[in-house]
């Protein structure tokens, strides 16, 4: 009995396209794991910069409450004196802020309206965790020449935004 021969080069090339085969499938069956565990914990992800921006929008409305209580308790004067502190309780900075006759700070009619606000009831840049807050004017509806809905709508490039309502001080996701 006769055995065939078999071609050495052939089988080696053989061999090597296999290889190749083994290899793509493998990069494919990896890319899609990949894929799957940065889509998975994206979606898991709760939200941090939403949760940044959140807090700040807590501390925007406290404040807001805490100028109203000192507009009442100094009874009523144009402008108070907003003092912030630091971490330690250290006074850090003292602003004028003008008050509405509602008893909340005065926004202007205008854009930069709202970075002002912003400035001076929180004392700090319009930055959340490395994104820039785009502070933006909306008018609403006018009863006698005055804005009776206006809102600062303060939002980040990520989609998170919330709105402060100028009559009551309030915030409004």
């Amino acid at each position: 009995m006769k055995l065939p021969l078999v071609n050495n080069r052939q089988f080696g090339l053989a061999s090597a396209q296999g290889g190749v085969q083994l290899n793509v499938i493998i990069a494919i069956v990896f890319a899609t794991v990949l894929a799957g565990l940065i889509w998975y914990f994206d979606q898991s992800d709760p939200g941090f910069h939403r949760q940044a921006l959140k807090k700040m929008a807590t501390r925007l409305q406290h404040n807001a409450g805490y100028a109203h209580w000192q507009w009442q308790s100094e009874k009523q004067p144009p402008r108070i004196m907003m003092v912030h502190y630091d971490a330690q309780d250290r006074e850090k900075s003292r602003r004028p802020l003008a008050m509405a006759s509602f008893g909340y700070p005065r926004v202007a009619d205008e854009d930069d309206a709202c970075d002002t606000l912003w400035l001076q009831l929180l004392d700090e840049p319009m930055e959340v965790e490395g994104f820039r807050v785009k502070g933006r004017y909306v008018r609403g509806d006018l009863e006698n020449g005055e804005a009776v809905n206006a809102y600062c709508r303060f939002s980040i490039s990520s989609g998170d935004r919330f709105d402060y309502i100028i009559r009551t001080g309030k915030i409004d996701w």
